[in-house]
């Protein structure tokens, strides 16, 4: 057999009373090891759980039984694949140890950093794994983010100028406050299977020599935007592109960097790039950025933006969009809301967030709507809104009106009661019939007190909708708060519409 198992021949159990999992082969229980280990992704909960981690997960499942067991102490690659320090934080080497002797000679998977762990690894931890990717440099297949100490940062330095025949996907060691700079030729310019590569808190030299085959590509605020755009221009075949703080040099202009095969552009504090970079036409955007003015280039770059998620949309019809506009922030956003009022991201194909200066506040958002208008939002269904400048702006009121008039096909409308009042805001109501809306989901409701002054205007909308053929049929109440022992008086005048549902538990 392959990927690093013993050569043996399948055994199926004859008992004919055994139960079924026992009569699996040991091709399909490596199968099914492989699954639950190397392939599962975790939800969040799981992952603060340690049972749930993958190593965790090999280690309970060699102990079910002895067939279990035989064929996963066989199975190097497994056991390849878990070295995550998360599940290696032991006080001792023992386990560490006795892991890494069950990777026989199989490919090495090392990482299970984050950003939000918790945890911190112990100083033996670090120093095993820091002598893992110096003994084992060239078994290692994957060496994603992983903690280190900025003492080993030099040996480190050493290492990744060695060859990388084996190196799929690399990210530079997470050393928290610290960024670093690695000089010399990264693998010595010989890394042919290198696909990921991330160095967000460390600068090195990109060469194309290593480079060429690189399909996602992560660049941290130690880098420029001439380098950047230098080495770009060279990956045509790049899939994934993250770029984070660049510093933007005076006088430089970039050229048109086309990236055909790009899926997904992430820009943090990056804006500018959005004006060079041709991706592919169903790119994914997400992009934040603080400080915005309306002054020049502002222009050139709504207008890269809106052509950048049009086209996303052309070809990823959105079903569902997030969209807040207020005095110090901007966001657009293809998120998920469920009713305890959480978003979810995961999914999204386009998220772009940007934070006007004070002075250019409403300038930024009225042309940040104007430039996003399409009808390829009339596939939109649910929407979550969340404005309050129109009430003190007529021209962004104006813009927010000609961008909502494109969702003619919105079914369900979450806003929180606070907001009630911009679905009456003089010259808006007209654009935000939304024709097909059927539901409103009100979000936050917060306390008894809070519950009363919405009343009014909500109840002088629904009447609006009424009275013009398009009704509300059900008002989903259930949020962070339940209310307990039935609906309060102050919810009584919603019995004025008839057939109308009320979601409250």
């Amino acid at each position: 057999m392959a990927n690093g198992r013993t050569s043996t021949s399948s055994l199926t159990l004859r008992n004919p009373t055994a139960s079924p999992v026992s009569k699996l082969t040991e091709d399909i229980l490596w199968l099914i090891f492989m699954i639950n280990t190397v392939s599962y992704s975790p939800s969040d909960e799981e992952l603060s759980d340690p049972n749930c981690l993958p190593l965790n997960i090999a280690r309970l499942s060699s102990q079910v039984c002895h067939q279990w067991r035989h064929v996963l102490l066989k199975t190097s690659s497994v056991w390849a694949r878990l070295l995550d320090w998360r599940s290696l934080n032991q006080e001792t080497d023992d386990w560490r140890n006795e892991v890494l002797g069950r990777t026989g000679t199989s490919l090495l998977w090392i990482g299970g950093h984050d950003e939000t762990d918790s945890d911190e690894p112990k100083d033996s931890t670090l120093l095993f794994f820091h002598r893992l990717v110096v003994d084992h440099w060239e078994r290692i297949e994957r060496l994603m983010q992983f903690p280190t100490q900025y003492e080993r940062i030099d040996g480190l330095r050493y290492v990744v100028q060695r060859p990388a025949p084996n190196l799929k996907m690399f990210a530079f060691p997470d050393s928290p406050r610290d960024y670093h700079e690695f000089e010399g030729s990264m693998f010595a310019g010989q890394a042919p299977r290198l696909r990921v590569f991330h160095a967000m808190g460390t600068r090195c030299h990109l060469e194309i020599a290593w480079m060429s085959n690189i399909r996602e590509l992560a660049l941290g605020r130690l880098f420029n935007n001439k380098v950047v755009c230098r080495v770009l221009t060279q990956l045509p075949r790049l899939e994934i592109l993250e770029l984070d703080g660049h510093t933007i040099i005076d006088g430089y202009q970039p050229p048109v960097i086309h990236l055909p095969e790009l899926r997904v552009l992430k820009l943090w504090a990056c804006i500018s790039y959005v004006a060079c970079i041709k991706p592919h036409p169903g790119c994914a955007l997400l992009l934040w950025q603080e400080g915005q003015t309306d002054r020049d280039p502002f222009e050139v770059y709504t207008q890269a933006i809106s052509t950048l998620i049009h086209n996303n949309i052309s070809m990823h019809p959105a079903k569902r969009a997030y969209l807040e506009c207020r005095t110090s922030i901007f966001t657009l956003s293809e998120a998920h809301i469920d009713h305890s009022g959480h978003f979810s991201r995961k999914d999204e194909t386009f998220d772009i967030t940007i934070c006007p200066d004070t002075t250019s506040s409403f300038a930024v958002i009225e042309r940040l709507l104007l430039a996003l208008e399409s009808p390829y939002f009339s596939t939109t269904l649910q929407m979550t809104l969340a404005c309050d400048v129109m009430m003190e702006s007529t021209r962004v009121c104006q813009a927010f009106n000609r961008f909502c008039s494109h969702f003619s096909g919105l079914e369900i409308l979450s806003l929180h009661p606070t907001d009630i009042n911009m679905l009456l805001n003089d010259g808006c109501l007209e654009h935000l019939l939304f024709p097909k809306l059927h539901t409103l989901i009100l979000l936050g409701l917060g306390s008894v007190e809070n519950r009363i002054c919405w009343i009014d205007p909500f109840t002088r909308y629904l009447s609006y909708r009424r009275d013009r053929g398009f009704p509300i049929t059900t008002i989903d109440l259930r949020t962070e708060l339940c209310f307990q022992g039935g609906i309060p008086k102050s919810l009584e005048c919603l019995d004025s519409f008839a057939g109308m549902k009320i979601l409250w538990k």
